[in-house]
């Protein structure tokens, strides 16, 4: 195997930070994006009912629908997060 100069390790480490703060952005927006979606589109009858009586007066069916948006947002936001840090880990250690 072929040792890899110095630039061509920042190369990598470049385009592998780009990768992955791409990834980071595309699922900060989902995670910012889906809640939106969902909520606008069932907006009114779950927010009339939740206002009404709590969660105990909603249908089962919405109510995971409610969770299920809430975790598919921690869940990406926290993904982002990790693929942001493994952004800034490459980034950092490039060699001068």
């Amino acid at each position: 195997m072929t040792a890899r100069t110095k630039t061509a390790r920042n190369e990598i480490r470049k385009i592998d930070a780009a990768y992955n703060n791409s990834v980071a952005v595309g699922l900060t927006i989902a995670g910012y994006w889906t809640p939106a979606v969902v909520f606008s589109l069932n907006s009114y009858g779950i927010v009339h009912k939740y206002n009404s009586g709590g969660l105990a007066s909603l249908d089962p069916s919405e109510t995971y629908t409610v969770i299920a948006v809430l975790c598919i947002t921690v869940i990406s936001l926290l993904s982002a997060q990790s693929f942001r840090h493994r952004a800034a880990r490459n980034l950092f250690e490039m060699e001068d």
